[in-house]
Parts: C-alpha cells; sequence; structure tokens
C-alpha cells in the first residue's frame, strides 16, 4: 500500500491543475431553475387541459342511433344548453333557433379572446333540423333568432342572410354602418322585410329582387312589429300604440285607435299588438293581440296578460271585430307571436316574465286551439334562453331526440387554455422567486 500511496502521490504532485470553469454552478442553478419551471409550467398546462376537457367530455355526447330517428326533418322534443366547447361550423338546417346566456359570448367592452372570429357579444345556438347537431353561431355583435321557415337561412345583422349549411352569406340590401338591421320572414319564407326609419323594404327570396317599398311616414316600428299579407300587398304597422294597415303606395287602409273603438273597450283589451309573423290569418283575418299590463316583484319589464283579437285585415273594424275569445289567455307574458297556423290552431312563441306564474322565466313554443283554455307545450326552451325560433314548416312534426352532437371547437379549447396557463404564469413566477431568494438566503448564512 505505501508504493501505491507514494505514486499516486507522485501523480498528483505533477497533474497539471484543474481550474473550475467560471459560473459553472451559476449555470447549474438556472439550468434546475429552468427545469422546475418547466416542470410546473407542465403541471399547470395539464390541471388546465383536465379542467377544461372534463367538462367537455361530460356534457358533448354523441349522437346516439336514435338521434333524429330516421333522418326525417322536424322539430326536436326537447332542447338542452350546450357546453363553452360547442363547435361553430356549419351543420346544415337548422330546427330552432335560441339566443340568451349561451357559449362563447364575448365581453361587451372587451374584445380579448383573440381565438374567436369577430366581436360577438350575443351569439346564438341552432340546433340541426334532422338530428340533434348543435352549433354556435357568431357574427355581428349580436346575431339574433330570426330563421327561415325551412330552417336552412338565419337573417344576421347588417341586412344579410346567413346559410346554415354553407356558411356564407349573402347581402340582402347595401350594408349601412351604424344600422344594424336585422330584417324579419314572411310566414311564408318567400319575402324578406326590413324595416329602415319611416319605410319597410320587401325583398323576394331567394331572387332579392325588390318587391315593394311601403312608406308610414308617421310611424317608425322595428322588424318585430309589421306583418305582410300572404299576398304581399297589405302591410300591418304597429308603433307608439297605433296600428295601421298599409298599401304599397302609402294609402291608409285602416289605422287604430280611430277605426276600433267602437268595437274594442281599450279598459277590457288595452294595448292592442301585432300578433308575430303570422298575424295574417290565412283567411284575411288579422290577429291582434290585447295586452294589459301587470305588475309583480322580480317579473322584469312590462309583464302582461295576453288575448287574441281578430279584425277583419282589410277593413278593420268594418263589418266588426271577429270574435276570437275562446283561443287561450297567457298571463305573466313579456311577448307573445304567432309564427304559423294550422287550419284555426296556432302556434306562438311565448316569452314568460320572471316570477309571477309557474312558468316564470321560461319560453316555448306553444299550440293554441280554439274553443280551449289552456295551451299546450310542443317546445320548451333550457334555463338561460331569452329569444327563440323555430322552423315553422315543421311545428307540427315532431322527431324522436337522442344524444346531443356538439362537434368541438378546437380553436375555443387552444383559446381557454392558453388564457388559463397565461393567467397562472405569474403566480408560477412569484412563487419560484421567493423559493429561489429563500434557497440564496439560507447558503448565505451557511457561510
Amino acid at each position: 500500500m505505501t508504493r501505491l500511496h507514494d505514486a499516486l502521490d507522485d501523480v498528483a504532485a505533477h497533474a497539471p491543475e484543474v481550474r473550475i470553469p467560471p459560473r459553472l454552478y451559476r449555470a447549474a442553478r438556472r439550468r434546475h431553475r429552468l427545469a422546475v419551471g418547466g416542470a410546473v409550467l407542465s403541471v399547470v398546462a395539464v390541471v388546465a387541459a383536465v379542467a377544461l376537457v372534463v367538462p367537455f367530455a361530460r356534457h358533448s355526447g354523441r349522437t346516439s342511433s336514435v338521434a333524429g330517428g330516421n333522418g326525417s326533418a322536424g322539430l326536436p322534443d326537447r332542447i338542452s344548453m350546450p357546453p363553452w366547447s360547442t363547435s361553430d361550423r356549419p351543420a346544415g338546417p337548422a330546427a330552432v333557433a335560441f339566443d340568451g346566456t349561451v357559449p362563447q359570448a364575448d365581453n361587451e367592452d372587451f374584445d380579448w379572446p383573440w381565438w374567436r372570429s369577430g366581436h360577438t357579444v350575443n351569439p346564438s345556438v341552432v340546433v340541426g333540423l334532422h338530428t340533434d347537431t348543435y352549433r354556435v353561431v357568431r357574427g355581428a355583435y349580436s346575431v339574433g333568432t330570426e330563421l327561415s321557415p325551412d330552417g336552412r337561412y338565419l337573417l344576421v345583422p347588417d341586412r344579410r342572410v346567413l346559410d346554415l349549411t354553407t356558411g356564407r352569406t349573402r347581402q340582402a340590401l347595401p350594408p349601412k354602418p351604424g344600422w344594424p338591421v336585422g330584417g324579419a320572414w314572411s310566414a311564408d319564407g318567400t319575402r324578406i322585410l326590413y324595416v329602415e326609419d319611416r319605410v319597410t323594404t320587401v325583398l323576394s327570396w331567394p331572387s332579392l329582387r325588390v318587391e315593394a317599398r311601403f312608406p308610414h311616414p308617421d310611424q317608425v316600428p322595428v322588424d318585430q312589429d309589421v306583418a305582410l299579407s300572404p299576398d304581399g300587398s297589405l302591410l300591418a304597422v304597429h308603433s307608439n300604440e297605433v296600428l295601421t294597415v298599409y298599401r304599397a303606395d302609402g294609402t291608409k287602409v285602416w289605422t287604430s285607435p280611430e277605426d276600433l273603438t267602437s268595437n274594442i273597450t281599450y279598459s277590457d283589451v288595452g294595448r292592442l299588438r301585432i300578433g308575430g309573423r303570422a298575424a295574417w290569418h290565412p283567411d284575411g283575418r288579422l290577429v291582434l293581440f290585447g295586452r294589459n299590463d301587470l305588475t309583480c316583484d322580480d317579473c322584469g319589464v312590462h309583464p302582461g296578460t295576453w288575448k287574441i283579437e281578430m279584425v277583419d285585415g282589410l277593413f278593420g273594424s268594418t263589418p266588426g271585430l271577429v270574435v276570437a275569445s275562446s283561443y287561450p289567455v297567457f298571463k305573466s307574458a313579456l311577448d307573445v307571436r304567432i309564427v304559423a297556423w294550422r287550419g284555426e290552431d296556432a302556434y306562438a312563441v311565448v316569452t314568460w316574465a320572471r316570477g309571477g306564474t309557474g312558468e316564470a322565466g321560461r319560453v316555448g313554443l306553444v299550440r293554441m286551439r280554439p274553443g280551449e283554455g289552456a295551451f299546450e307545450w310542443v317546445l320548451k326552451a333550457p334555463d338561460g334562453v331569452t329569444s327563440m325560433q323555430v322552423a315553422t314548416e315543421f311545428v307540427d312534426v315532431q322527431r324522436p331526440t337522442g344524444d346531443p352532437s356538439n362537434g368541438f371547437n378546437v380553436r375555443e379549447l387552444l383559446g381557454q387554455l392558453s388564457t388559463g396557463v397565461l393567467c397562472l404564469a405569474p403566480f408560477v413566477l412569484a412563487v419560484g422567486f421567493v423559493i429561489r431568494l429563500s434557497r440564496r438566503s439560507r447558503r448565505r448564512l451557511g457561510r
């Protein structure tokens, strides 16, 4: 051992000096910190991904074998609110369109979700006509729910028509910046009505040819307060509590209250409102709603009792009021709009006020039969819906409903994930900085 020891000492004595590279330990510590930070960020990303994907897996589901039955067109017997990850790709004609508290809505004041197209504060949701396919529809500030009777097209602001099958839009009239005109379909879907200032323009569909312009210089209504007769020759206009029927040349056929006071007692009927898109009955009668305002706690703005009244669309009160008291009365309702007729059966979309009745805050499609005191539910919208429209060609056709197919919005997942990582990153860096200071302090104390 002595010789070995001496030999090793001799080698060590003559060996060149080994110098530690400068900043070796500092570089090693930096690499260690980067590895730890990367691992922490990876854990945060995994946790955020799990938090986002688990609700998607829970709610999206696959379309079952019974979804849409044999693929025939019709309204579903129930609908639900889709999850945040619902696709926005076109999926074909829709049976239902609704808005309200729906996914992928942007903040009104901040347009920070960079992964979304446009700035849509009020997007809409459409449900497939043949299967239970849910899609989010984005566009301008507010998309709306003005669905065509066949379910393929949606009128969107700035006078455009969106094809739900292809995703393409057509400009119905020249755009008018700062004037978000949505438009309204005629009851049969062969015309589009645009109300601007004191003129209502009627376009033929799908040619988009200007068919007529109805001037109404004394009234400034909105799209929902006009109704076109089945033959397109008369336009009923409601604004400022006055109801007037015009011809295309601007001639007043009759007006209220002058023509109706002799037959309608306003203390009983209340304010008159046009009955909706299908206010004109196929036989020429014009459906109005007598509306009495109510007051109740937490029931929204202007709820009331709505009762159907009918007049001769061409003569108003001559020969007189058509008795329609046999239809159901809606209490504590915010809005009632007739969307289709099947004989004497009327289909209407009703919005109830919050509070006041058992249908508080509910929106849905109902059927009214003459001679029956209560309406019949056809389709109830889920909680959070404020407006709804259906493909009116199919109001009397219901198909089997299966599991919803929501698709998957990859951009929404990546955007939400990146937002979560960016929000958590400052906290991770702060924790890492504190740990670094703590270790440095311990090293100094140990010297």
